[in-house]
């Protein structure tokens, strides 16, 4: 099982709004997800409680690393499926997100995206 410590670093510099960084090349298929969405959501909660406490706002920055990411790693109903659920337990959280080092075969499942992410979500997306 892949630990979410691997996965999710959340830098927390005091007076600035939180900034989760995911390394998704740790990011590996599994059988079950359920300990991993539970881990992940608990970072984002995190984040956003320290967001509050340093600038009275819930706002994060994410940036999704993807060096060395292969894609037969990737479970992409996943990546969707946990991209959904963000978007609907954490509304308006999200400041921007960043993809950097992205493969170009990542740019196609992004797109993949549109179909289930609102407009505004999938605008604050930008690949470096």
């Amino acid at each position: 099982m892949t630990s979410v410590e691997n996965l999710i670093k959340i830098n927390k510099v005091p007076n600035q709004l939180s900034e989760i960084n995911i390394h998704i090349s740790e990011f590996k298929k599994q059988k079950d997800y359920y300990d991993l969405t539970v881990d992940i959501i608990r970072k984002v909660n995190e984040a956003i409680l320290f967001s509050m406490s340093q600038k009275n706002t819930k706002n994060i920055t994410i940036k999704i690393h993807c060096e060395k990411v292969k894609r037969k790693n990737l479970d992409i109903k996943y990546l969707y499926y946990i991209a959904k659920s963000f978007q609907d337990l954490f509304p308006d959280v999200l400041k921007k997100a960043y993809i950097v080092n992205s493969p170009k075969f990542f740019k196609m499942i992004f797109e993949g995206l549109k179909i289930i992410l609102a407009k505004d979500t999938y605008q604050k997306f930008q690949f470096i």
